[in-house]
């Protein structure tokens, strides 16, 4: 999270403009405070919204509206791709196959494997 969270405070810090961190799966409506927005610092929090969990229909309405998604999960990024908004999958280490689709699907400029230094991507 520490490099999604740098991303978020660059975001801010330098655009003025908001973050909207949401859940695409329901396990982490409970976990994304503590890891993502408490320890952000005080001027970005400010900058925050907070989204509950929301269906595939209402992401890709906000989605064609965003300016950049960034997303650990693999959903998100390819409905914010169907509507023409530049996106970028976050890949873990512990992500499954699935992860693998981007790959696939010809996206490897935009995904990052999360763990490896900016020089091996």
């Amino acid at each position: 999270m520490v490099k999604l969270r740098a991303a978020m405070i660059a975001w801010v810090r330098e655009t003025g403009s908001k973050v909207l961190v949401c859940p695409e799966m329901t396990y982490q409506v409970d976990i994304m405070d503590e890891l993502l927005i408490n320890p952000l610092p005080e001027d970005v929090k400010p900058f925050i919204v907070k989204r509950r969990y929301w269906l595939p229909d209402e992401a890709a309405s906000v989605y064609a509206k965003a300016h950049t998604v960034l997303s650990f999960e693999c959903h998100s990024p390819i409905i914010a791709a169907a509507n023409g908004t530049p996106c970028f999958n976050l890949r873990q280490p512990e992500d499954t196959i699935k992860g693998q689709m981007y790959y696939d699907l010809g996206f490897n400029d935009w995904t990052f494997e999360i763990d490896q230094p900016k020089e091996n991507r």
